[in-house]
């Protein structure tokens, strides 16, 4: 069967739900996705596929988070080290060009 669809729709429907759901929510459903993160990410390609994708939810969800709270500090750096695990360091989204 996943010869039929694409690799991304999982990802792309993660998308969709954390943006509709609150930080309590997204916060397990970030679980989800680190429990899972060998089959998430098999075979991704940093720039297509799957890499933006996954980009663009932990951007989402590091955008969502207030600064003040610890226990959202707590979880933004979850999330930076699940990206810095998953994308190579030098991953041109990931550097600051300037």
């Amino acid at each position: 069967a996943t010869e039929y669809i694409s690799d991304v729709i999982p990802l792309e429907s993660v998308y969709s739900l954390i943006e509709v759901q609150t930080l309590t929510v997204c916060e397990r459903i970030f679980s989800w996705i680190e429990s899972r993160v060998e089959r998430l990410t098999k075979g991704m390609q940093a720039m297509r596929g799957k890499g933006p994708v996954l980009l663009r939810i932990s951007n989402e969800l590091l955008r969502r988070l207030p600064r003040s709270k610890q226990e959202h500090v707590v979880f933004s750096g979850r999330i930076l080290l699940f990206l810095s695990s998953v994308f190579p360091l030098g991953e041109k989204s990931g550097v600051n060009l300037r």
